[in-house]
């Protein structure tokens, strides 16, 4: 598996993590300032992004073992979280 040529290890090793939602009014967003718009139009972006490569190295890692293990890892919310398992 080239989780490391597709860049992501972070993700694998839990340095990558899902970005941190905005401290923003999320009930009136048309009344947020433009750099405010600008700030959640990041976070989106990049929640996007590590969700892609999460999805990514599910699929990688899904592949590759067998069933079994598969029905085991079912619950783990992250990739982390699935590669700490399998490595233990």
């Amino acid at each position: 598996m080239s989780t490391a040529a597709s860049g992501l290890s972070g993700n694998l090793k839990g340095t990558t993590m899902a970005p941190t939602v905005p401290a923003l009014d999320m009930s009136q967003p048309n009344r947020w300032s433009k750099d405010k718009k600008k700030v959640y139009r990041g976070y989106c972006t990049a929640l996007a992004k590590w969700e892609q490569d999460e999805n990514v190295a599910h699929a990688q890692i899904t592949s590759l073992i067998s069933d079994l293990l598969l029905m085991k890892i079912h619950g783990c919310t992250t990739i982390a979280l699935m590669w700490k398992f399998l490595c233990n």
